[in-house]
C-alpha cells in the first residue's frame, strides 16, 4: 500500500520531466515512446500489486464472489471490451492497438489512463497530490515564461526547427497548452472547502500564466468558461476574488505575449512566434478533418476504423477539391499553387513562380474527441463512452452539492480543448490523473468500486 501511494505521487512528475536522450532529439523517441511506455507499465504493475494486496487473505473465487462493480467500472470495462475488439478488426490492427509511429498512443494506451484513474481514485494521497500538482504546475510555468522570452533550456535534449516554442516538456507549443488546460483551474476543485494558502494561488497563477504564454485558442476558451463559472459562483456569493482572477487573465493574454517578445528581442534571442488568435486557418482545416472523418464513419459505422489510423484514411475520405483545400490550408498558400496529391504524399507546384515542393501531410486523429471516438470505436463505442462521461458526473453529484460545478470548473478547460485536439502522450495521462484525484478527494467515506 505505501509504494503505490509514493508511486502514486511520483507519476505526475515523471511524466511532466521526464526525457530520454536519443541522437535525433525528435519528440516521438524522446518523449511520447517513453511516455507512453510509463503509463502502460505503471497501469500494469500498479494493477497487479493493487490485486496481489487486495487478495492477500483470499482466493481467487472469494474475490470474483465478492466483486460488485458500480455502474462506472462496468461502463469502463464494456468501453475497454469494445475499444479492444474495434482495434483487433481495424485495417490497420497493429497501430490501432499500439498507436502510429507519430504518437503511439493507441488503444493499449488509453486503456491503462482509464486503469490510472481507478489507481488514483482508490489509493490516492490527496494532499500529497495536490502539493505534486501545484508544483509541477509552478515549474512547468517557468521553463514556459524562459522560453516565451527566447531562451531554450532544454534544446540540446529535444526540439527541431519545426518546434513551435514554448514547449517545455510537452513536445510542441499548442499541445504543452492543453497541459495547461489540464491542471490551470483544479486548484478551484481541490480548495473548493479548503481555505485558500499559498500553495493555491501560485498554482492557479502559474496555471493561467501558461496558458496565457501558449496561446492555444481552445484551451483558453475552455479556461475562460471556467473562470466564468467561477465568477458566478463568487457573484452569488459576495466573492470579487474570482472577478479579479478573470480580469488579470484576460489582461495577460494580450500582455505577456508581448512582454515576453519585447524581453527577448532586447536580451538578443530573437522572436518567439506565438499564435495569432484572430486567425481562422486552423477552423477551416478543423472543418475538412471532421468532415473526413463523418465520411469514414458512415463507412465503418459500428466498428470504426481503429485509433490513430486517421492519418491513412482522412484524404481517401474527402472530395479531390478538399482535399487539396487541405494540403493548401495546412501549408499556408493560395490557389495559384498546383496539388497532386496521392494518400497524405503531395507535390506542390507554381509554374507563375518556379515553385516545387514535395512532402508528406500527417493527421494522426481527427482533431475532435467526438469525431475521433466516431471514427475510432464508432457509434457504439461513442455510446459507451458518453455513457461513462455522464455516470461519472452523475457519481460526482451524489458525493455533495455543488461538487459537480466545481469539477466542471476544473475539467471543461481540457474537455473544450479537446473538441479541437487529441489524446497527446505527455499530456493525457496528467488529465486522468487529475481526474482520479479528484474523485479520490470527493470520495470521502464512501467507496469507490
Amino acid at each position: 500500500m505505501i509504494a503505490i501511494r509514493i508511486l502514486t505521487v511520483a507519476l505526475p512528475f515523471v511524466l511532466s520531466f521526464f526525457l530520454l536522450p536519443t541522437s535525433t532529439k525528435d519528440v516521438v523517441s524522446t518523449l511520447y515512446t517513453p511516455h507512453t511506455v510509463i503509463v502502460i507499465a505503471f497501469a500494469l504493475i500498479i494493477s497487479v500489486m493493487s490485486f496481489i494486496y487486495e487478495g492477500r487473505n483470499s482466493s481467487l473465487v472469494d474475490l470474483l464472489i465478492k466483486f460488485r462493480p458500480s455502474p462506472i467500472i462496468l461502463l469502463a470495462l464494456a468501453y475497454t471490451t469494445w475499444i479492444l475488439i474495434c482495434s483487433y478488426l481495424s485495417p490497420m490492427p497493429g497501430y490501432a492497438f499500439l498507436g502510429s509511429p507519430f504518437f503511439e498512443f493507441g488503444s493499449i494506451a488509453i486503456i491503462s489512463c482509464l486503469f490510472i484513474v481507478r489507481i488514483y481514485a482508490k489509493y490516492a494521497n490527496v494532499q500529497a497530490m495536490m502539493r505534486m500538482l501545484a508544483l509541477i504546475t509552478i515549474i512547468m510555468a517557468m521553463i514556459t515564461v524562459l522560453e516565451a522570452i527566447g531562451f531554450r533550456p532544454l534544446a540540446s535534449l529535444v526540439g527541431s526547427e519545426k518546434t513551435a516554442y514554448p514547449a517545455a516538456l510537452i513536445g510542441h507549443r499548442p499541445h504543452l497548452g492543453g497541459w495547461f488546460a489540464a491542471l490551470a483551474l483544479a486548484p478551484i476543485f481541490f480548495y473548493r472547502k479548503r481555505v485558500p494558502d499559498g500553495w493555491f494561488w501560485s498554482w492557479l497563477t502559474a496555471g493561467l500564466i501558461g496558458l496565457a504564454l501558449t496561446t492555444t485558442s481552445t484551451a483558453l476558451i475552455g479556461a475562460l468558461v471556467g473562470l466564468l463559472m467561477w465568477v458566478g459562483n463568487g457573484i452569488r456569493s459576495r466573492k470579487v476574488l474570482p472577478l479579479l482572477v478573470l480580469l488579470v487573465f484576460l489582461g495577460s493574454i494580450k500582455v505577456l505575449p508581448v512582454v515576453s517578445q519585447t524581453i527577448g528581442h532586447q536580451m538578443g534571442h530573437g522572436t518567439t512566434q506565438f499564435k495569432n488568435l484572430a486567425s481562422a486557418s486552423t477552423v477551416e482545416t478543423r472543418l475538412l478533418l471532421w468532415r473526413s472523418a463523418t465520411t469514414a464513419t458512415l463507412e465503418r459505422p459500428l466498428i470504426g476504423w481503429g485509433d490513430e489510423t486517421f492519418a491513412y484514411q482522412v484524404f481517401e475520405h474527402l472530395k479531390p477539391s478538399d482535399a487539396k483545400t487541405l494540403f493548401r490550408e495546412e501549408l499556408g498558400l493560395n490557389h495559384e499553387y498546383n496539388v497532386i496529391y496521392k494518400g497524405f504524399t503531395y507535390y506542390i507546384t507554381n509554374p507563375k513562380a518556379d515553385y516545387r515542393r514535395t512532402g508528406s501531410l500527417m493527421y494522426v486523429r481527427a482533431h475532435n474527441i467526438v469525431f475521433d471516438e466516431l471514427y475510432s470505436h464508432g457509434a457504439l463505442g461513442f455510446l459507451l463512452f458518453i455513457s461513462l462521461l455522464i455516470t461519472v458526473l452523475w457519481w460526482v453529484m451524489q458525493r455533495g452539492k455543488g461538487n459537480a460545478f466545481f469539477f466542471l470548473i476544473a475539467t471543461l478547460p481540457f474537455c473544450i480543448f479537446m473538441l479541437a485536439w487529441f489524446y497527446i502522450p505527455t499530456v493525457a495521462p496528467i488529465f486522468f490523473i487529475l481526474i482520479g484525484t479528484m474523485l479520490a478527494d470527493l470520495k470521502s467515506s464512501s467507496r469507490f468500486t
